[in-house]
C-alpha cells in the first residue's frame, strides 16, 4: 500500500515555509477567498471551516515551486526531458501507441495495480447517508449561488468500457445529494454523456480529491484524448498508481485519495441551473445549464484533507503544464517550437506560439490544429510568431507583431464552440499570424 502522499507533500511545503495554517473559524462563503488573496504565494490550510467536517487546503499550486515539487523534479525542464525520453522509447508503433495503447513497451511496468480496498474507503457513506453539505467547498464571489468542487479528478468511461477518461472539471454542489457537472460542452465527458443518452443508459462518474499531488497535474495536462492518464502518472511517479473498485459505480478509484465521490447521470434528466461562476479572467458570469450527478457514495480517510483550487491558481498551473508537456504538444502540433500562455491572459485566454514556418499559409493550418486540441478550446486570442521569437517575453512578441504584422492580412476572426458560460453573443476568437 502506498504512503500518505498528500500529507507528506504538505509536510514538505511546511518545511520549506510554503504552508500557512489558520486554526480560527473561517466561513466558506467569500471569506476564505478574500483571505487567500492576502496571503502567499503559499498553500493555506484551514483547520476550522464553519459548518464543514474536514480541513480545507488551498493554493498548493499557486507558486512555481509547488508544481515543480509535485513532479518530483528540480525544474519543469527536467520533467519535459522525461517526456522526451518516454516518446523516444519503444521498439515499434507511433508515439501515441507507446503512450496509451501498447502495453508491451515503456509504460507496461507503470500500469495501475488493482487492490481490493484502500485508505480512500476507510469511511463509507452510501445512499441516504450521503451529505455533501459537510464538504468545505468554498465560494469566491458574493453572487455565486453554489460552492464549487475544483480540485477533483473526474474518472469516467464510455458505454463500450474500453477506455477511462481522467480529467479535471468544475462541479457545483446544488444540494446535499446532487452536483452539476460544469464541463465544456465540447469536452470528452460531454461527448461520452451524449453516447450514454443515445443508449438510454446512466453515466457513471467518480471524483477523487487528494492523493499524490502529481495526479491532479497529469489530469489537467494537455494530452491527447486516448492517453492512459494513470499509466503516465505512474511513469512520472516512478511507481504504479493503486486503484480500487468503486463502491457504487463500475469505475476504478484511487486507493490513496483523501476523499472520493461516486455518482451517476440519468440519461433522461434535463440539465439543471448551475448558477454563476468566475470565468478565465475572474469575471462572474452565468453558467450554462449542466448535467446533474446523483451522488450515491462518499468515501474518505478517517481525517481527510480536502483540496480546492483558487480561481487565480488555474492559470499558473496551465502555464507550467505547457512547459512540462511541451514534447507532447510538439508531436500534436507540427512545426511548434514553443508555446506560452501569458499571465495577462488569465487562464488560457491568450496564447503565444512560435513555429518553424516553411510554407505560405502554415500559420492558418497551425491555428486550426491548435484549436482542435481539447485543452486549447479556452484560448480566444492566438498570436503566431517565428521560432526565433521568445514567446515567454511578451515585449519581444509584441515587438515582432509591431514590426511584421499586417492587420489587413495577418489578423483573422473565427467562430468558437460554446463553452461552459452563457454569453449574450459568442465571443469568437482571433488569430494573429
Amino acid at each position: 500500500m502506498s504512503s500518505h502522499g498528500f500529507a507528506d507533500f504538505l509536510e514538505q511545503l511546511q518545511a520549506d515555509g510554503r504552508l500557512a495554517r489558520r486554526e480560527e473559524p473561517v466561513g466558506r462563503q467569500v471569506e476564505i477567498g478574500a483571505e487567500a488573496g492576502k496571503v502567499g504565494p503559499c498553500a493555506l490550510l484551514y483547520t476550522d471551516v464553519t459548518g464543514a467536517l474536514f480541513p480545507l487546503i488551498l493554493g498548493v499550486f499557486s507558486f512555481p515551486e509547488g508544481i515543480v515539487a509535485a513532479f518530483r523534479a528540480s525544474s519543469l525542464e527536467e520533467t519535459a526531458a522525461r517526456m522526451d525520453e518516454l516518446l523516444a522509447r519503444g521498439k515499434a508503433g507511433t508515439w501515441l501507441e507507446r503512450l496509451g495503447g501498447d502495453r508491451s513497451l515503456t509504460l507496461q511496468k507503470y500500469q495501475p495495480k488493482t487492490l481490493r480496498t484502500g485508505p480512500s474507503q476507510q469511511i463509507v457513506h452510501l445512499g441516504r447517508d450521503v451529505d455533501l453539505s459537510g464538504l468545505p467547498a468554498p465560494t469566491f464571489h458574493g453572487d455565486e449561488e453554489y460552492p464549487a468542487l475544483t480540485a477533483g479528478r473526474l474518472i469516467t468511461k464510455g458505454p463500450d468500457r474500453s477506455h477511462l477518461h481522467v480529467g479535471r472539471h468544475d462541479f457545483r454542489i446544488i444540494d446535499s445529494g446532487r452536483l452539476v457537472a460544469c464541463w465544456h460542452p465540447s469536452s470528452q465527458p460531454a461527448r461520452l454523456l451524449a453516447y450514454y443518452r443515445r443508449r438510454g443508459e446512466s453515466m457513471p462518474v467518480a471524483l477523487a480529491f487528494g492523493g499524490e499531488p502529481i495526479d491532479l497535474l497529469t489530469a489537467m495536462a494537455p494530452l491527447p484524448r486516448r492517453t492512459d492518464v494513470f499509466d503516465l502518472t505512474g511513469y512520472l511517479r516512478g511507481n504504479p498508481c493503486e486503484l480500487i473498485p468503486g463502491r457504487r459505480v463500475d469505475l476504478p478509484v484511487p486507493a490513496d485519495a483523501e476523499l472520493v465521490i461516486e455518482g451517476t447521470i440519468d440519461p433522461g434528466e434535463p440539465f439543471a441551473d448551475a448558477g454563476s461562476g468566475l470565468d478565465a479572467m475572474g469575471q462572474l458570469r452565468a453558467l450554462r445549464h449542466s448535467p446533474v450527478v446523483h451522488v450515491e457514495a462518499v468515501t474518505h480517510r478517517p481525517t481527510p484533507l480536502f483540496p480546492s483550487l483558487l480561481p487565480s491558481e488555474k492559470g499558473p498551473i496551465h502555464r507550467a503544464l505547457v512547459r512540462a508537456f511541451l514534447p507532447f504538444l510538439r508531436h500534436e502540433l507540427p512545426g511548434l517550437s514553443d508555446l506560452e500562455f501569458p499571465a495577462f491572459g488569465g487562464d488560457r485566454v491568450w496564447a503565444f506560439a512560435s513555429i518553424d514556418k516553411t510554407y505560405a499559409g502554415q500559420g492558418g493550418q497551425f491555428a486550426n490544429t491548435f484549436w482542435g486540441l481539447p485543452k486549447m478550446l479556452p484560448v480566444r486570442y492566438l498570436v503566431i510568431v517565428d521560432e526565433d521569437v521568445d514567446v515567454s517575453n511578451s515585449d519581444e512578441v509584441w515587438a515582432a507583431v509591431s514590426a511584421h504584422a499586417a492587420p489587413s492580412t495577418d489578423a483573422r476572426l473565427g467562430d468558437v464552440p460554446p463553452d461552459e458560460f452563457l454569453y449574450d453573443q459568442s465571443p469568437g476568437r482571433m488569430v494573429l499570424d
